[in-house]
């Protein structure tokens, strides 16, 4: 492992920059070192903690089936580290790299729940529809619920958000 990567870290992380998390996330991706090595910063303080789950992000910009291949494991995680709001953290990073094959029920389910709850916030709900949408042709037993969900979002929450569903729903 790269004990000297992850001393760093521990160090810095909780005070770091965008910049900063963005160079370790390119170390990470060049000298592949394994995303789960590095699940131990989640142990940590809670700043260091969620800032770990941004810099995931920055792997997942780097390269996105090397965050990808992660996620199962991650996800295995979640629940033990619901306080920092990693269910969340999952969903921006199947939005953005893609949901892998081995957690599509667990993703649809937490997706679809996402969707359904009252309590999530827009953007949470927009995350939830963009890494929705390239399951309904893999799955296409679900594709009404999914339609009729998005349907009953429209009106609810303003334009800009509804202009993003009539998008979902047109390339359906």
């Amino acid at each position: 492992m790269h004990d000297n990567f992850l001393a760093q870290l521990k160090n810095n992380l909780s005070s770091s920059t965008g910049q900063q998390r963005a160079d370790w996330a390119k170390t990470i991706v060049m000298e592949s070192i394994r995303i789960s090595d590095l699940f131990v910063l989640l142990d940590g303080d809670v700043k260091t903690a969620k800032r770990f789950l941004w810099l995931l992000s920055n792997v997942g910009m780097w390269d996105k089936a090397y965050l990808r291949n992660a996620l199962p494991n991650l996800l295995e995680l979640s629940d033990q580290y619901e306080h920092l709001g990693m269910k969340e953290s999952m969903i921006s990073y199947w939005r953005n790299v893609g949901i892998p094959e081995t957690s599509e029920t667990d993703a649809i389910n937490l997706l679809f729940t996402t969707l359904n709850s009252a309590q999530t916030n827009v953007t949470m709900k927009s995350r939830a529809m963009w890494a929705l949408e390239p399951l309904m042709a893999k799955y296409p037993d679900i594709l009404p619920e999914f339609k009729s969900i998005l349907e009953l979002e429209l009106g609810k929450y303003g334009a800009d958000y509804d202009k993003k569903v009539m998008k979902v729903l047109k390339k359906l």
